[in-house]
Parts: C-alpha cells; structure tokens; sequence
C-alpha cells in the first residue's frame, strides 16, 4: 500500500484484524489498566484506528471477499450478472430437455469454457448445429459449442462481468489508498501489540514454569535458590 500498490481482499482483511486488535487491547488498558501502571502508559502509544477496520469490514467479508454491497455500483452490476446468468441457464436447460437436440447431445449439462457458456456436442455431429468451438474434450469424442443465438447474451454476460472486476480494483484500490496514509502508524500499533505479545509469552512461560519476580539486592545481585533451565524445566517436572 505504501508503495502504491493495489492489496487484495485477504491482505486487507489481516490489516482490520490487527487494527481490531490494537482497538481491543488500547480499550481493556483504559478500563482495567490501573493496577499496571507501567504496562498502561507504554500500551496506550497504541492509536485506535477502528474506522478503518470499520471502513474495510463494510467492504470485506470475514473470508476476505469483496461484499456486493461494498459499493451501490458493484450490488447493481452484480445482481445485474446474475439476472443475465440466470437467464442463460433456462435457455440451456431448455436445449439440454429440446428433442432437436437429443442426438446431437454428448451429455445432459452445460459448461463454461473461456467464461463462456457452451453445450457437449458429440464430435461426429458438430457440423449439424451453428456456434463457435471452444474446447474439445481429451478423448476427442466431445466439442463443446456455443450456440449461434446465445452469442449476444454471451456477450452480455461477459460485458457485465469486465464491468465488475472494474468497479471491484476501483473499490481495492480506493481501501489500499487510504490504508496507505496511515501506514506508519499501523506499523507502531503491529510492533506494540508484538511487544505485549512477547511481554505475555513471557508471563505464561513464568507461570507454567512456576518461576519467581527476580528482585535484586542492594548490591544489585541476584541469588538463585533451586534454580532450574527453563528448557528442562519444560520437558518434565
């Protein structure tokens, strides 16, 4: 992003996680950090950027798809794709239960070839229907054809679905934009929430290991009584 670059679904969906998760952690500190104060003050250099999980939560979904409704334009040319493709299909099923084409049939299903839509002809009789060959199966047995008269709605549906893929860069492109104004505090909030993350690590390890506060003496030394290696500590009692 900070490059200019245009991320994708998954990508802005890992930066609305840790955002969520620097809003999360700067919250809990601001209402049960009193009792550590340190912890508190060095924590709370986390900014809350939850508009922008906000912002690409409306846009992204927890599969790190692009919602239909990211944009009006998007939902209208999306719902305007599925009315065409559901209209392509009743005109294929229609051919696939149509008597003229029983013996000219390699099989009762239609296919997509090239973002196409094409039917099974039995290779032998490919020459008996009027369309555009678009692949052939790796026996050689079937052609699959688009129909001359499906051509135009064909084309239709190609059309729409070039003006989707469109609108979807346009809406990456304007989230990734705006993710890169604020790159560099992302990158503070990713390196606090690292630091906590070890600082944490730590304090588990301390507890499974039954570990004791080091407190030091007025010489600044420290005297280990019944010490154990972590390591060793770990692999048995």
């Amino acid at each position: 992003a900070e490059k200019e670059g245009i991320l994708d679904g998954p990508d802005l969906r890992e930066i609305a996680l840790v955002v969520g998760l620097g809003h999360t952690i700067r919250h809990h500190l601001q209402t049960h950090g009193s009792p550590f104060p340190m912890i508190k003050t060095r924590y709370l250099n986390v900014q809350d950027l939850m508009w922008i999980k906000q912002m690409i939560d409306s846009c992204i979904d927890l599969n790190g798809h692009l919602r239909e409704s990211a944009s009006p334009e998007l939902y209208q040319l999306t719902r305007k794709s599925q009315a065409l493709r559901q209209t392509m299909r009743r005109q294929l099923e229609g051919m696939l239960a149509s008597q003229e084409y029983e013996d000219l049939l390699q099989g009762q299903y239609f296919a997509e070839r090239e973002n196409r839509y094409v039917i099974p002809i039995k290779a032998e009789r490919q020459h008996a229907i009027d369309g555009i060959v678009h692949d052939i199966s790796g026996s050689g047995a079937t052609v699959f054809i688009e129909p001359r008269h499906l051509i135009e709605l064909n084309n239709s549906i190609k059309f729409v679905d070039l003006q989707v893929a469109q609108e979807e860069r346009h809406i990456l492109q304007d989230l990734s934009s705006r993710v890169a104004g604020y790159v560099w505090v992302i990158r503070e909030n990713l390196s606090c929430l690292a630091d906590l993350d070890c600082l944490m690590a730590k304090a588990r390890l301390s507890i499974k290991t039954h570990g004791s506060p080091i407190q030091l003496n007025q010489e600044h030394g420290i005297d280990l009584r019944q010490a154990r290696h972590p390591l060793l500590a770990l692999t048995k009692e």
